[in-house]
């Protein structure tokens, strides 16, 4: 009997090594350069608690700057916690991956409740076994290999998100900042409405006007007056979008600061080429590539059938004898042998070409347009600096000079008002497509873009 279960041992530990496979090397994505300077929110080990996972730091308030805005999200923002929680997810199924099958405890009653010798218990055999499941063709190894491949698919999405919360925020925080200014230039113009209804009512009174140049004064007063309220309005929503990146139901910080210009030319659109294949998106294809074949590897593995093997001891009531019995079974494949497994495995891993293509082109036409809107932005604010702005400024002064020396009537005045507040509110929002389109480049190619020479 001894010798009996040596064998049996032997055998099971022959089984469990042949089970046992060699696994991927799973290798976490490393952080892009962008922001990778700034802390990002991590989810906590192990826990599930509502308050293990609060999200860090402290709701911004005061005057914010841009590095301030993009820690606050990158720390605070409920989209890419939700992302480092899918992490710790893929974390745990690594951690379930590699466990084994429990053993199972079997009793089995034969022989009992007959009539004449084998009324009762009388002949009854009861046996009592232990049996394990030996999992065969390295289906072990290849759950492991397919959770924590998926983990570093996980990381991938992290990271992708990460820049998307960074980026995002960058163009918020620009939002707010053309708000701001726009709401000054809208007050620089009510009070230039306020020095022209004033101009007016003196000329009115020294009999050098009519009483309709008073009218119009007031006219343009409640046109600047509702311009200004309307960017007022803008600067709220603005702000309500910045706060919203890291969480906030309300802005609690007053202002932002930080500089529109100076602005630089941008850079070759083949340079921006060369480097999109730092973007997330492209960089994740190796991961999926690996995934996807440790995923036909476990389908493959799953069509090999799985032995269950154990011993017992069974107790005989006629003879009155005790007995060690062993048992082994062994389905026999031949029905499902996992075809349909193996098929959809090969397949999804035959279709990643197509979806590499696919993202490669989306990437660069978003690369395309994000780039010619920078340049375009770029020499729509450079002309207007350059020419319309100096031009629009010199002409209003010399219009309002001449209006108060009566070389000029009262609808040239509003005319040259209304030319240079377009042209600076124009200069306004190009500044903000040239830092949108600039957050978005820097966005595709995962890192700050450097300011061309």
């Amino acid at each position: 009997m001894r010798s009996i279960c040596a064998l049996w041992s032997l055998c099971l530990l022959a089984l469990a090594r042949a089970s046992l496979g060699a696994g991927n090397v799973s290798t976490e994505p490393s952080p892009r350069p962008l922001g990778a300077d700034l802390p990002a929110y991590q989810a906590p080990l192990g826990s599930a608690e509502p308050e293990a996972g609060a999200l860090a730091g402290t709701e911004p308030e005061g005057v914010l700057v841009l590095r301030d805005a993009l820690a606050a999200a990158l720390l605070r923002s409920p989209e890419l916690a939700s992302f480092a929680f899918e992490l710790r997810a893929q974390e745990a199924r690594i951690l379930q991956a590699r466990r084994r099958p429990n053993p199972e405890l079997g009793l089995e009653l034969e022989d009992a409740g007959g009539s004449d010798d084998f009324r009762g218990f009388r002949q009854a055999q009861i046996t009592l076994q232990l049996s394990q499941l030996v999992e065969l063709g390295g289906k072990r190894a290849a759950r492991v290999d397919a959770a924590s491949l998926a983990r570093d698919l996980a990381g991938w999405d992290y990271e992708a998100k990460r820049l998307e919360v960074f980026s995002e925020t960058a163009s918020a925080f620009v939002e707010v900042l053309v708000a701001q200014e726009r709401l000054r230039l809208a007050g620089e113009n009510l009070a230039l409405a306020d020095e022209g209804g004033q101009a007016a009512r003196e000329r009115l009174r020294a009999g050098l006007a009519p009483e309709v140049e008073v009218m119009r004064s007031e006219i343009a007063r409640s046109a600047a007056e509702i311009a200004r309220s309307e960017a007022a309005h803008t600067l709220d929503t603005a702000r309500q979008r910045l706060a919203a990146h890291w969480g906030g139901l309300a802005a609690g910080f007053e202002a932002v600061a930080g500089e529109l210009e100076p602005i630089s030319a941008p850079p070759p659109l083949d340079d921006l080429r060369s480097r999109i294949a730092d973007n997330p998106d492209l960089a994740r294809f190796d991961a999926e590539t690996a995934e996807r074949e440790a995923a036909l590897r476990l389908a493959r593995a799953q069509a090999l059938p799985d032995v269950r093997i154990g011993p017992g001891v069974r107790r005989l009531e006629g003879p009155d004898e005790t007995v060690f019995v062993l048992a082994a079974s062994l389905p026999l494949p031949l029905v499902d042998r996992n075809q349909g497994g193996v098929a959809e495995a090969a397949i999804r891993l035959g279709k990643l070409s197509a979806e590499r293509r696919a993202v490669e082109a989306r990437l660069a036409a978003q690369l395309a347009a994000a780039q010619h809107a920078l340049a375009g932005a770029y020499a729509k604010a450079e002309a207007l600096r350059r020419r319309t702005l100096p031009a629009a400024q010199a002409s209003l002064r010399a219009v309002r000079d001449g209006y108060l020396r009566g070389r000029f009537g009262q609808l040239e005045v509003l005319d040259a008002q209304r030319t240079q507040f377009g042209a600076r509110a124009d200069h306004l929002r190009a500044l903000g497509e040239y830092h949108r389109s600039r957050n978005e480049i820097e966005r595709l190619i995962a890192a700050p873009l450097e300011a061309a020479p």
